[in-house]
């Protein structure tokens, strides 16, 4: 609602607003995070081979999403809010 508020504020102002949602993201922080609450070396490639799409958002991935949202290719979007996860939200 606070993106689309502000982007429904700004658009007289040409200035375009947008959001991510991001899910779980592999970043090394998680990777010591989990390595210290006792899970094996191998845990971290293992829950990424049981995403759906076998692997974990990265932080490349969401960098090349703000770049885009950034980038002219995006406009006229505004208002937008991207869920940068690996589940469809209102599905079953």
């Amino acid at each position: 609602t606070l993106t689309k508020n502000a982007a429904h504020a700004h658009m007289a102002d040409h200035i375009r607003v947008n959001g991510i949602n991001l899910g779980w993201v592999a970043t090394e922080t998680e990777r010591r995070m989990h390595a210290a609450l006792g899970h094996g070396p191998d845990w971290f490639e293992a829950e990424a081979a049981r995403q759906p799409l076998g692997r974990l958002v990265t932080a490349e991935d969401c960098a090349r999403l703000a770049v885009f949202l950034l980038a002219a290719a995006s406009a006229p979007m505004s208002g937008a809010v991207i869920d940068l996860e690996q589940k469809v939200a209102g599905a079953l």
